[in-house]
């Protein structure tokens, strides 16, 4: 896990990817989130904070197209646009 931060008008902007792995492919997911804002966007978990996901903790996701669907530790189904996918060898 790593993690960006980009100033905007509206306040700082933090972008943090997430590294999941499944049997044949990793994915490296991108979470971006505003500690400002209070109010979650519709249908969306609260963006001024990032889901509940711990490491080496097994992680339920769906990659639908260009995002993924994980569910965290609070059973939030949260979207994140995939950043990177590499095949496993």
């Amino acid at each position: 896990m790593s993690e960006n931060v980009a100033v905007a008008a509206w306040g700082d902007t933090n972008i943090r990817y997430y590294r999941i792995e499944t049997e044949s492919t990793i994915y490296v997911l991108e979470y971006a989130f505003n500690p400002a804002v209070k109010m979650p966007w519709p249908n969306q978990h609260s963006r001024s904070r990032t889901p509940d996901l711990a490491l080496n903790l097994g992680t339920k996701i769906l990659v639908e197209g260009r995002d993924a669907y994980v569910l965290d530790n609070s059973g939030r189904e949260v979207k994140m646009p995939i950043f990177s996918k590499t095949a496993k060898n």
